[in-house]
């Protein structure tokens, strides 16, 4: 009687194995790409509670908002805090919605109002803004890196300043 196994035993466990073990890297891959999309959503949660907050704190809210820059595919995001960058996070192939409308390629700005609503501007305000903004407002910004796998950030105005990643 022989001992070990036959060729077709063989093949049929390497078979096995290869079918797990595409199937795992794509779950893997997946979840991989979905984790950066939430880490991204969180940067940038963080950095507009931040700009609401330091805003809020001194009533100063033209000195603190958030830069936004895109460069083909790619979007650069930085917290600005009397004209001096303080945390920055890249987007790298990513699409970046702000409430339904896909971003363009010229710099933007995002300011809160004495009132804690957001609001976009392609301009930096100056001093005597009049906070006019009812057609600047927005409340959802998505990061998308595919169909299926995306971010929101909701930002409510009551309580101000209440920011949620969904």
């Amino acid at each position: 009687m022989k001992k070990g196994f036959t060729l077709i035993e063989m093949v049929i466990v390497v078979a096995i194995l290869g079918i797990l073990l595409s199937v795992s890297y794509i779950n893997f891959t997946r979840l991989s790409v979905k984790s950066k999309v939430d880490s991204k959503a969180d940067e940038i949660a963080s950095m507009l509670k931040d700009t609401y907050e330091n805003g809020n704190k001194e009533m100063n809210f033209k000195d603190y908002y958030i830069e936004i820059l895109k460069n083909g595919n790619n979007y650069e995001v930085s917290l600005i805090n009397h004209g001096n960058s303080i945390k920055k996070t890249d987007l790298k192939d990513y699409e970046l919605i702000i409430e339904g409308k896909v971003f363009d390629s010229s710099t933007k700005y995002i300011y809160f109002s004495p009132k804690g609503e957001a609001f976009l501007s392609s301009e930096k305000i100056e001093e005597d803004y009049d906070y006019n903004i009812d057609d600047k407002k927005f409340s959802d910004i998505v990061i998308k890196k595919t169909e299926n796998i995306s971010k929101k950030i909701h930002i409510d105005d009551m309580p101000p300043g209440n920011i949620t990643v969904d």
